[in-house]
């Protein structure tokens, strides 16, 4: 199994985003919400240009791409709503 790829992520205040794609090796995603606990908002830059985002961990329990707390999806999509950002891919179980 390979690891759930971002596809594409707007939130391009976060120090991973560079024109709208994820430069972290991966991200955690939720606890009850479908939520980017990785989202950092900075000036300061971070990741690597040569890495695409990957899903590390999703911890949320309902969504129905969850196995054993790992994405089950070939790709996603981030989402920035507000003053976080989301998982689009998420589908309640």
């Amino acid at each position: 199994m390979d690891i759930s790829k971002i596809i594409d992520c707007d939130a391009v205040g976060c120090i991973y985003n560079r024109d709208k794609q994820c430069h972290t090796f991966a991200i955690n995603i939720g606890d009850d919400l479908p939520v980017c606990d990785t989202f950092m908002r900075s000036n300061d830059r971070g990741g690597f240009d040569s890495v695409t985002g990957g899903v590390g961990s999703c911890k949320v329990k309902n969504c129905a791409n969850n196995n054993s707390f790992e994405c089950t999806c070939d790709g996603i999509h981030m989402h920035l709503v507000g003053s976080h950002v989301d998982c689009m891919n998420f589908t309640k179980k």
